[in-house]
């Protein structure tokens, strides 16, 4: 960028991965960045491979009797382009 360019606008980047409309699991993560690759970076890195998650009276309120456990496996690196749902200026919180 040359000196005493304009930064280029943030954008908020909806990310829907999965569908639990019509499969059993989804998750949404939005993303602030200055483009598209940077957004797939940034989610890339904050989204672990493996996520166990906590059952019975771990997880409080949670009524999950003869759970023994549950674990989300991702992948990372399969996150595309094609799983951006919507793009928006980001204008603040």
């Amino acid at each position: 960028m040359a000196k005493g360019s304009p930064k280029p606008l943030l954008r908020s980047y909806d990310f829907m991965l999965g569908n639990s409309t019509a499969g059993s699991v989804s998750l949404q993560a939005r993303i602030i960045a200055h483009s598209k690759l940077r957004a797939l970076q940034l989610l890339r890195e904050a989204l672990p491979i493996y996520h166990p998650i906590r059952t019975g009276s771990a997880a409080a309120g949670l009524d999950t009797e003869g759970v023994n456990f549950m674990n989300l496996y991702t992948a990372p690196e399969n996150v595309s382009e094609r799983d951006i749902d919507e793009v928006n200026e980001w204008k603040g919180p």
